[in-house]
Formats: structure tokens, C-alpha cells, sequence
């Protein structure tokens, strides 16, 4: 099991966890839907807590403006928030 807290890089509209899955045989990020089963906080689901705030695809930026894929998954989750990968 590995842990991580998540945090405002400053670049970014607040707090909140990305989750991207790069595949580095593929060359590149992939969908991490289908992995998100993986994390919790305190021992409950990560999922079940905490809501979705932007999901994987094409998006408007938030603070690039224009159309833009986005590779990950962003929960609003408060800076500090103490991830675990099981």
C-alpha cells in the first residue's frame, strides 16, 4: 500500500486530487476510471466521499480557456487529504 496527500499546485482552480494513470507501454495517459476503486480515505472508499469535479475527456479549461482533453479525474477533495492506494 502506498500513500499520498493531495494539494493546489497554485496553477489550479483549488484544492482537489487528479488522478491520471499514465501506460507506459501505450506511450501516454489512459482512462483511470476503471482504477479508482483502488483509493480510500480513512478506510472508506475515496468515491463514496468525495464527488467528482471534472471527469475524464474533453473539457472547456478552467483556467486556460478553449477546449482541452483532460487526462485525469479531479475530486474536490480539501488540501491535505490523506489518499491511500491498496
Amino acid at each position: 500500500m502506498a500513500s499520498f496527500y493531495t494539494g493546489n499546485t497554485g496553477k489550479s482552480t483549488g484544492a482537489h486530487l487528479d488522478f491520471r494513470i499514465y501506460d507506459v507501454e501505450k506511450g501516454g495517459y489512459v482512462d483511470p476510471t476503471s482504477f479508482t476503486n483502488i483509493m480510500s480515505v480513512g478506510g472508506e472508499s475515496l468515491t463514496g466521499q468525495f464527488g467528482v469535479t471534472s471527469g475524464y475527456g474533453m473539457r472547456d479549461h478552467p483556467t486556460d480557456g478553449g477546449q482541452k482533453m483532460h487526462h485525469g479525474i479531479d475530486y474536490g477533495t480539501p488540501d491535505g487529504t490523506k489518499v491511500d492506494i491498496d
